[in-house]
């Protein structure tokens, strides 16, 4: 009882925060460090609000049909540290003795996605009209990579003309600092309602497409996206003009590719002075300084996946100064402009670049000759297998070695695009490549590797193998077609599957499962054979558990004494977007992670 007052008293003095502008529960943006409860002591199942049941099983929280109503009785603010976790932990208190924060971070640790299986309504606190059940409701799910099932989330009765702080979405999605890319549901809601910071500090977030959401009773979007420093990618597509838009692309520095609908309004003035959408007028090696619509041109990543690097850079349309392309959306000029319209930085000549698309010929008739086959070159990934150096020229030397990749274990291997295939002076064979590791200091630039089979591969499998076992941390998709467009099913990592044979779809491969199930045969994802970990391990000495795989944050530490026994739910390695580093195998355990070191733990049965 005592941890229920202190929330009250803590969301007393927390709650006005997001009424002055500002929504930092904590100083530093984070929840405090904390001892969180026993893994097996955390509950993996529960029912909140006697309406809506809840399952955690191997990082998976599912959430069934139900209506939440606000949670806390305090007629102040919503719960800015997660009103869903508060949810979770308010639902498992009378099971267990640990305090609110320790179950709280335990949480945290373990849910790394969250699924929906049925209508999930959210609305206001009815009793006394104050705060809204959507507001902060997904916050500060730090571990979580993933969501599905949105479309059951029902916002529908979410109304600030009857709540006196005007929350209405307030912060729903906001610090999921795991969360990299995101396609939002339509959350229809004819109320009006404020979307402001409903994507804030979403850290690591890279692609944010919210074409389908309905924006038309938004009464502000204020910082909708602030301190979202990796964000690359927004699409606000068929979006109308709210009420307020100041202030809507604050602090995300890296919006490269824009697309506007028509319809919105941005607001000149206080927008233009504290906007994130800003390029250097400085021109760079690769851009001008100005932004140019695709146009007629081609802006698409490979495998439409906004995660990968760019397949084709070479848009076409008019260019704009910052000024000009607020210009543009002043609503002065509504009906000159195209109904959705992408804008990207401007590239310098020598970084526009196309992929030849592969052309099927028709077949020759018999009295026609068969011309030998000249098809214009098919561009496709490689893997690096072994260290190898990114040169200049062809002509390797330390003087035009422009990076180092280091040997990594295939989940995590450096990969490259293949422009061409050459020889240098001395006949040895090179790759013309393009990188595509996104966090590499040559990201996008081309350069040439070795074409030796000892030191690259092809990033996809050619070959069939029998079975293939799912290496991914966050496991992969299975699909009812080739095109992989919509995911029927879902694999978690260690998962064993069963290969029929490989199906080529353009440039890359597909495993067409004994089950009927297609899934990618990218070897980032799965890995040939039947490959395993321990299913348990026991500590020899006193170990710790960290809350990430670079084990930098603590979360609880084991005794040597208790020779404590793990289960373990995968596997992931350190430094995974590192060039320079190989990484370590860790452990992923209910609430976080361990060392994989054989001095340290031990594999049991």
């Amino acid at each position: 009882m005592k941890w229920k007052i202190g929330l009250i008293t803590l969301g007393v003095f927390l709650g006005m925060s997001p009424l002055l502008g500002v929504s930092q529960p904590y100083s530093n943006n984070t929840i405090p460090n904390i001892t969180v409860a026993h893994a097996d002591s955390l509950p993996q199942q529960g029912t909140i609000n006697n309406d809506v049941t809840w399952t955690l099983k191997n990082g998976v929280l599912t959430l069934s049909g139900g209506a939440l109503p606000y949670s806390i009785s305090s007629p102040t603010t919503p719960v800015a540290n997660g009103q869903l976790l508060n949810d979770l932990v308010t639902s498992v208190a009378s099971q267990s003795d640990s305090s609110y924060d320790s179950l709280y971070a335990s949480f945290v640790a373990a849910i790394t996605k969250v699924q929906l299986t049925g209508k999930l309504s959210l609305a206001e606190n009815q009793d006394s009209h104050y705060d809204s059940s959507a507001a902060y409701f997904f916050a500060h799910l730090e571990n979580v990579t993933s969501f599905s099932g949105l479309d059951y989330l029902d916002v529908s009765n979410v109304d600030d003309s009857m709540d006196q702080t005007s929350a209405g979405l307030l912060d729903m999605f906001a610090y999921d600092s795991s969360l990299k890319t995101f396609t939002a549901p339509r959350l229809s809601d004819a109320h009006p309602h404020s979307l402001q910071e409903l994507f804030a500090n979403d850290t690591a977030l890279v692609n944010l497409d919210l074409y389908h959401l309905d924006n038309n009773n938004a009464t502000n979007y204020r910082q909708l996206i602030q301190n979202d420093n990796a964000l690359q990618t927004l699409n606000i597509g068929n979006w109308s003009k709210p009420a307020s838009s100041a202030a809507l692309f604050l602090q995300a520095p890296n919006l490269r590719n824009i697309t506007f609908s028509k319809n919105l309004v941005i607001q000149q003035g206080f927008i233009l002075q504290s906007s994130g959408l800003v390029i250097n007028a400085t021109p760079t090696t690769d851009f001008t300084g100005s932004w140019q619509s695709v146009g007629t041109g081609a802006v698409d990543f490979i495998n439409n996946d906004p995660l990968q690097a760019y397949q084709d850079y070479d848009p076409q349309g008019p260019t704009y100064t910052l000024d000009e392309l607020y210009a543009r959306y002043s609503g002065a000029n509504t009906a000159n402009l195209p109904d959705n319209e992408t804008y990207v930085w401007e590239p310098q000549d020598s970084y526009r670049f196309t992929t030849p698309k592969p052309s099927t010929p028709s077949a020759p008739s018999a009295t026609e000759t068969t011309e030998p086959d000249t098809a214009t070159f098919q561009q496709f990934n490689v893997s690096a297998i072994k260290k190898i150096g990114l040169y200049s020229s062809r002509n390797f030397s330390t003087a035009n070695r422009l990076a180092w990749f280091v040997q990594k274990p295939q989940m995590k291997q450096p990969t490259f695009t293949v422009l061409e295939t050459t020889t240098s002076k001395a006949g040895n064979a090179r790759y013309q490549v393009r990188d595509t590791n996104r966090y590499s200091s040559t990201y996008g630039k081309t350069g040439y590797i070795t074409a030796q089979s000892a030191y690259v591969t092809h990033a996809y499998y050619e070959n069939s193998p029998k079975t293939v076992t799912v290496i991914n941390p966050g496991g992969i998709n299975g699909y009812d077609s080739a095109t992989l467009k919509q995911p029927k099913t879902s694999y978690r990592q260690g998962t064993q599957l069963t290969v029929k044979k490989v199906v080529t779809q353009r440039a890359t491969t597909r495993f067409l499962l004994t089950n009927g199930h297609y899934i990618s045969a990218n070897k980032h994802f799965v890995i040939a054979g039947k490959y395993e970990v321990p299913t348990k391990v026991r500590a020899k000495t006193a170990v710790n558990r960290y809350a990430a795989v670079n084990l930098t944050q603590r979360n609880r530490h084991y005794p040597k004494k208790a020779h404590q026994v793990f289960k373990i739910l995968g596997w992931d390695y350190s430094r995974g977007t590192s060039t320079s580093a190989s990484g370590t195998l860790r452990y992923r355990v209910a609430g976080g992670y361990i060392t994989a070191n054989h001095n340290y733990v031990k594999a049991i049965n």
